[in-house]
């Protein structure tokens, strides 16, 4: 799935690579980067929490918390695939990393398994993959209501 740009009344609007001109400005209406922005901004890591859970009645102390981490590439060289490439070597390093080092912050803790997968929508040359974690973390509380 590719992330969605909208315009002010949610309709989606297209996204669009300039031309190879890196002067190149979008027309009004237009959504998109030109290829000077997209070599600033690319690559890039975008982390957002999808939900979180917790069972209050429970005595555990823990909630989870589903996380999505995209990683987006922008590559306009003439091989097909080197921004793939990109993206499955960023993706595989968190990966890894994670496995080695489970807990963040001392209060953080990842759930195994972890995987990554590819956007099947390829619109180059921007190349995109995602990686959704489960994390323990501990439960909040109000101190004013003992809960």
């Amino acid at each position: 799935m590719m992330p969605r740009t909208e315009d002010k009344d949610g309709n989606e609007l297209p996204h669009k690579i300039a031309t190879d001109d890196d002067d190149y400005e979008l027309a009004d209406g237009e959504s998109g980067y030109t290829r000077k922005e997209a070599r600033e901004i690319f690559p890039a890591v975008i982390i957002r929490p999808l939900k979180c859970t917790g069972d209050t009645d429970s005595e555990s102390m823990l909630d989870e918390l589903t996380v999505s981490i995209t990683v987006g590439v922008y590559e306009d060289s003439n091989s097909c695939y080197e921004g793939l490439e990109w993206v499955v070597i960023i993706l595989e390093r968190m990966r890894q990393l994670f496995q080695k080092y489970r807990v963040l912050d001392e209060r953080y803790e990842i759930q195994l398994p972890q995987t990554w997968e590819l956007y099947d929508e390829v619109v180059r040359p921007f190349w995109f993959g995602e990686m959704v974690t489960v994390w323990s973390i501990p439960r909040l509380f109000n101190e004013k209501e003992g809960y």
